[in-house]
């Protein structure tokens, strides 16, 4: 990439400031020698970002005097941002997924959200790279993306220890959003989430229709912690909600289950445990499908019957999981990835247009039943 693009990325960021109201008037507009600390690059690139700004007449540069914010550049900066119906600027936009979950392919709804993205994009003009992140070198990342010339990023399964990499390309200027996920206090930024509270509240709701009262549902330790229990919004609280209203809490002997999967493995000594007892849950709802597939296939658990012994169901995409002779599909959540993909890049393009209130797109899921669950069992495991 040559310096011209860079040059194009710095004065972007610059107008995405401006259109936020961090430099407009009568704000004093900062030095070169900050925007390019600010950005990342050399004093002489900055400099001639500012340049390309005063040809737009969006700042005012004098010889020996401090830049000028012109008066109507707010109003400029965000018409440049958004474009008209012939801007013909070809976008970038990097996909960051986590290092330790490549290739994408390894799970089948991101490869399947992946491929989405990218034919939305298409239709934008806008180029797609998936760029593996991790813990140890995400501040590096961060820092260079401006540089490789992405002017946008979409960040796909997140965890809190990657928070300094999204504080970092947040004091840059890059536009991004975090998938279905909401980032903590401190950076209010709009996103695209699943309707989780309402699916998970929709599969409770059958569960118990159909006569379950020791139900199971399993979540990530990280949505479980990023969870916001004062407005119910995940499935988790949802979840819990729900059983407390039926009063079927005290009922159920494992009502979540949370995996600490790097200490205890996926299914610990004590789920073990719980599922061989009297007690055990009728029904187990996986919140990610890899969790079914690893259930499926335990020695454990396989010899159960579906659904006469144990109702199954999973939040996610069923297409990778085994299909055993005589055991059928699981139930699970109809995903518009298309609809999904759409709502992604038009959050992406207002963030990017520098507009402050863009609000949080909430996709809903559709419920797809399959005889994976069914009436609870009779005798056995089901508490009074």
């Amino acid at each position: 990439m040559g310096r011209p693009r860079v040059v194009e990325k710095v004065a972007e960021i610059v107008m995405r400031k401006l259109a936020d109201g961090q430099w407009s008037p009568p704000k004093a507009f900062p030095s070169v020698r900050d925007v390019a600390a600010t950005c990342g690059v050399a004093h002489r690139t900055a400099m001639a970002a500012v340049q390309h700004l005063a040809r737009h007449g969006i700042v005012q540069v004098e010889q020996r005097k401090r830049v000028v914010v012109s008066p109507d550049a707010v109003e400029k900066a965000r018409v440049l941002l958004s474009g008209g119906p012939d801007n013909q600027t070809t976008h970038r936009l990097a996909i960051l997924y986590p290092e330790s979950l490549m290739p994408p392919s390894r799970n089948a709804f991101y490869s399947a959200l992946i491929r989405a993205v990218i034919q939305e994009a298409a239709t934008q003009n806008t180029d797609v790279e998936v760029v593996p992140w991790s813990v140890q070198h995400q501040m590096a990342l961060a820092g260079s993306l401006v540089h490789r010339g992405f002017d946008r990023a979409l960040v796909l399964s997140y965890y809190p220890m990657l928070a300094a990499a999204l504080f970092a390309m947040h004091e840059c200027g890059l536009p991004f959003i975090v998938f279905n996920h909401r980032v903590a206090a401190g950076m209010p930024l709009p996103t695209v989430v699943f309707d989780r509270h309402k699916a998970s509240h929709m599969m409770a709701e059958r569960l118990v229709a159909l006569g379950h009262r020791n139900i199971c549902l399993m979540v990530h330790p990280h949505e479980y912690m990023e969870e916001n229990a004062a407005d119910n919004t995940g499935r988790a609280s949802s979840w819990v909600l729900f059983l407390k209203e039926k009063g079927l809490l005290d009922a159920c002997s494992m009502p979540l289950y949370v995996p600490w999967e790097t200490l205890l493995g996926l299914y610990s000594p004590a789920f073990r445990a719980v599922m061989k007892g009297p007690d055990r849950p009728t029904a187990i709802v996986f919140g990610f499908s890899p969790w079914a597939k690893r259930f499926l296939n335990d020695p454990e658990f396989s010899h159960m019957g579906v659904p006469q012994d144990l109702s199954l169901a999973t939040f996610e995409t069923t297409a990778d999981l085994p299909q055993a002779p005589g055991r059928p599909p699981l139930t699970s959540f109809e995903i518009n990835l298309t609809r999904t993909a759409q709502c992604i890049m038009e959050t992406l393009g207002r963030v990017a247009a520098g507009d402050t209130n863009v609000p949080t797109i909430r996709v809903p899921l559709d419920l797809r039943l399959t005889d994976s669950i069914g009436p609870a069992p009779e005798t056995g495991n089901a508490r009074p």
